[in-house]
């Protein structure tokens, strides 16, 4: 093992001599450092997330931090970039030829709201839960006749109402 110098410090892991500023804070450990440096950190992470168990973990972190402002904002501007791509466009185009009577359906109801025939959603309550709306649900359908056949939901009961109609 070589000397340590007063600015560096060996990793438990790799056995190398690092800066300290290779290594992450730790107010538990003598030094204030972790034994590990960054890099065997983050490798140790990377390969745990590949088990089922890191998987399970990542996914469950994930969800909390998408309930969080941050997370939200955070999702919000992914999604923005994500359909401003080459990808998202060529996905967004797929799902409007799939169910061209969803988007005609959903662009009336949308028009009808901007025109103040029908109030916006988020004024009501979700008509299965009870919780905020925040968009229409076409409960009709989505044939011409039944484009403003609409019921407040939220998104979670409009998406559960969806898969119950597929599974039926």
């Amino acid at each position: 093992m070589s000397c340590q110098t007063k600015n560096s410090k060996v990793c438990n892991k790799c056995k190398a001599e690092k800066p300290e500023t290779a290594f992450s804070k730790n107010r538990t450990m003598k030094d204030g450092l972790q034994c590990q440096c960054k890099m065997c950190c983050k490798l140790y992470q990377a390969i745990y997330r590949q088990t089922p168990e890191g998987k399970k973990t990542h996914r469950k972190s994930c969800r909390q931090y998408d309930q969080t402002p941050n997370g939200r904002e955070a999702r919000r501007k992914g999604l923005k970039k994500y359909h401003r791509s080459a990808k998202g466009k060529i996905s967004s185009k797929r799902w409007r030829l799939q169910c061209p009577g969803r988007v005609k359906a959903r662009q009336a109801v949308n028009n009808a709201v901007a025109a103040s025939r029908i109030p916006r959603p988020d004024t009501f309550q979700c008509a299965y839960c009870g919780k905020a709306a925040q968009q229409y649900h076409h409960w009709h359908g989505y044939d011409r006749q039944h484009w403003l056949d609409v019921i407040p939901a939220c998104r979670k009961c409009d998406k559960a109402s969806h898969k119950s109609k597929e599974t039926a």
